[in-house]
């Protein structure tokens, strides 16, 4: 498997987007572009994630399994 990606817009401390794809033997599995947006709420930071695109939905689980890590370590 290879998964390559760009930025395609970087605004530091509210928006991330960038595109990814995931390939295996050449053959492209999923196309997807993904926009992170940070909200400052007081003491906290809401993160909102959208992915769109040919394999978002079957992103779900690693997403989900990724925030709960960063949970962890922010905790």
């Amino acid at each position: 498997m290879v998964e390559a990606g760009e930025y395609r817009e970087v605004v530091p401390g509210e928006r991330l987007v960038f595109d990814s794809t995931l390939s295996r033997g050449g053959a492209v599995l999923s196309r997807t572009r993904c926009t992170v947006e940070f909200f400052d709420r007081g003491r906290r930071t809401q993160l909102v994630v959208a992915e769109e695109g040919d394999g978002a939905g079957e992103h779900a689980g690693g997403w989900g399994h990724a925030f709960d890590r960063l949970a962890g370590l922010l905790a």
